[in-house]
């Protein structure tokens, strides 16, 4: 285990998305690409969200894979990916199961080092029912007031005192759910459905059409919490029946948002998860990196590279710096244990549908 080889890791969005498409390649698999439109990434690359498909002619049942729902994050799950291509991971599924390896749902966060998207929104808190009822809540504009959020003073004075619990306080959980007022803060939901959101709830619509109707997800994350720990969230509330098919499925790691602590104290408004249909089982891992207050620096930065139009590259490159310690560090050990806790929870989601009864009413 400890010698795994960890070429499957990239440093760009071209060089991941090259690496996932050559193992879709090598193994024979189609790739269902969906092109942004007039964007490039930072070598003029095309950015697409990429589907590498394993789906037989007489699958009912799909297993979905997906990562870089923010954008910076999908380098682990990336990896993950690429690794279970190259590792055969779901070369032999049980008759009438499928799988759907979901690639860079925001790929332009992805390329340009970003949590958000093109136009600062955080696609796990875009998919809302109707944006008219959206929280007005405001949000930090780092601009305005990060210096002191950077030099550690509002974190002492948002803790009342207590430096330990920093902004993994009441400060936190309300960035947390998102925000819908000031499109150039952190955790800005949007005012309208972004191409990620259409993009995703296409690819959902393509599978009920094509009569996999019985679903297991799996989204992969990466942020605040302890170093090298996957948490496993169920984005539904407790003694639902999603919840209850979570827990079956995953046994007692499948928590609820709040019992995550701090870094997951309440399900965000608008995730990715609330697309998915009733019958759907779907669980959100978390791979702790660092504490909530020193990814929120790095948060900080990248939103003021993006604000400054990356036009400052000593911002830029410490931004990005930041934010790849942040999300996807360069620790062998932490690498490591992503891929082997990650196969490990897409091996249950497999087993998932002999467990748990997904199917529509």
């Amino acid at each position: 285990m400890g010698g795994r080889d960890l070429s499957c890791y990239s440093e760009s969005y071209r060089e991941a998305r090259t690496k996932l498409l050559a193992e879709s390649a090598n193994a024979g698999l189609p790739v269902i690409s969906y092109m942004l439109p007039r964007l490039r990434g930072p070598e003029h690359e095309e950015l697409a969200t990429d589907i590498v498909e394993i789906i037989p002619a007489s699958a009912t049942r799909l297993v979905i894979v997906s990562t870089g729902v923010h954008g910076i994050e999908g380098y682990a799950g990336s990896a993950v990916q690429v690794e279970a291509l190259r590792q055969g991971l779901l070369a032999n599924l049980p008759d009438g199961t499928g799988a759907a390896l979901v690639h860079g749902v925001n790929p332009w966060g992805m390329a340009h080092y970003c949590l958000a998207n093109e136009d600062n929104i955080d696609i796990n808190r875009n998919f809302l029912p109707a944006f008219e009822a959206a929280a007005p809540a405001g949000g930090i504009d780092p601009a305005r007031t990060g210096g002191d959020i950077v030099s550690g003073e509002s974190t002492h004075r948002s803790a009342g005192g207590n430096p330990e619990r920093g902004l993994a306080g009441d400060l936190h959980a309300a960035l947390s759910r998102g925000q819908h007022a000031n499109r150039y803060g952190l955790f800005f939901g949007g005012h309208k459905p972004a191409w990620s959101n259409t993009t995703w709830r296409g690819i959902l619509a393509r599978y009920a059409r094509g009569g996999c109707r019985r679903i297991i997800h799996v989204d992969i994350h990466t942020g605040p919490g302890t170093h090298g720990r996957a948490e496993l969230i169920c984005n539904f509330p407790q003694g639902t029946p999603a919840f209850d098919r979570a827990r079956t499925i995953w046994g007692d790691a499948a928590i609820p948002p709040a019992a995550g602590g701090p870094p997951a104290p309440s399900a965000p408004t608008g995730s990715l998860a609330s697309t998915l249909p009733d019958y759907a089982t779907s669980i959100t891992v978390e791979f702790g990196t660092k504490p909530v207050d020193e990814v929120l620096i790095a948060l900080i930065h990248a939103n003021r590279a993006f604000a400054d139009g990356f036009r400052d590259q000593k911002l830029r490159a410490r931004a990005m710096r930041l934010m790849r310690d942040a999300f996807c560090p360069d620790d062998r050990a932490w690498c490591r244990s992503v891929i082997d806790q990650s196969f490990g929870v897409i091996r249950k989601a497999v087993d998932g549908f002999q467990a748990v009864d997904t199917r529509p009413p």
